[in-house]
């Protein structure tokens, strides 16, 4: 009997090819769920579109550290923003660290505009004014 996926010689009473692994059934359950059919030729995996680096699967060291970078203090916070605007845009960064950035960038610009919001209107408030007056008459 010949193989109709590759075309190798296997014996009669087979049920599956030893070169290729195709039931040697017609209609089985097996050629149908992966869509096998009879002379289809099995093609040869295709070479991944992204590069090693862009599929690696990110440690937990790794994320641990990203985690923990802004709350270093004083360079934490500007090492962490430029940290995620470098993996935002880097090509040589694995995709799911560099989705993880754009979303954290976009976070950390919704939380800047609201805490400028929320520090303008504030300091127009008369409340906090006069506790500005009173505290720096105390500082004299």
């Amino acid at each position: 009997m010949i193989c109709e996926i590759c075309g190798k010689t296997v014996e009669d009473d087979a049920h599956f090819c030893p070169n290729c692994g195709a039931s040697l059934r017609r209609g089985d359950r097996f050629d149908e769920a992966y869509g096998k059919t009879p002379m289809q030729e099995t093609a040869a995996p295709a070479a991944p579109a992204a590069s090693a680096a862009n599929g690696e699967t990110i440690s937990f060291g790794n994320w641990f550290a990203t985690l923990i970078l802004p709350f270093i203090p004083v360079f934490g916070m500007i090492a962490f923003l430029v940290m995620t605007v470098i993996w935002s845009f880097s090509g040589r960064i694995s995709q799911t660290k560099k989705n993880w950035a754009r979303a954290q960038l976009l976070v950390s610009v919704i939380v800047f505009v609201m805490l400028v919001s929320m520090l303008s209107s504030m300091m127009k408030d008369p409340a906090f004014q006069s506790m500005m007056q009173e505290y720096m008459q105390l500082m004299q």
